[in-house]
């Protein structure tokens, strides 16, 4: 077994489970399969409470659960242990109902709680960017301004 995903925070709220749940190593020369559209986006197809995928590293099914989309995942796959990224799995679920995506999420963040002692910590961050909008143009109040030549 390999070790836990360290946690983030632990989750103080009780998460719905998954009724029946099979998580094992992907066998060797598995290419990734899944039976939804579960892994982008909201488009989601409810299919009866069933979860099944094939292939996918760990990683993918924290980004599923925990809503992750682009510069999001980028930074919190830095966090993680390298083994996350490389060693690949299969979860085979199902619950009562036809619970839709959301819902989906929140009993893949049950399992990998149960399993890999995953606890995750929601935070909003306020980011400010500034664009150029005309290649090297800068507004009369903007100065360019270069850290190593300030030391």
């Amino acid at each position: 077994m390999r070790p836990t995903v360290a946690p983030l925070l632990s989750q103080t709220t009780a998460q719905p489970a998954f009724e029946v749940a099979s998580l094992r190593s992907t066998r060797p020369g598995t290419g990734p399969t899944r039976t939804s559209r579960w892994a982008r986006g909201d488009a989601y197809t409810p299919n009866g409470g069933r979860f099944s995928a094939t292939g996918f590293p760990l990683v993918t099914y924290i980004a599923f659960a925990c809503k992750l989309v682009g510069g999001q995942a980028q930074s919190f796959v830095a966090q993680l242990p390298e083994w996350t990224t490389t060693e690949r799995y299969d979860i085979e679920a199902r619950v009562e109902g036809n619970p839709g995506k959301d819902q989906m999420r929140l009993l893949m963040r049950s399992l990998l709680a149960e399993r890999f002692q995953l606890a995750v910590h929601e935070e909003a961050r306020q980011v400010v960017a500034l664009v150029v909008l005309k290649d090297g143009k800068f507004g009369p109040q903007i100065q360019r301004w270069i850290w190593w030549r300030r030391r």
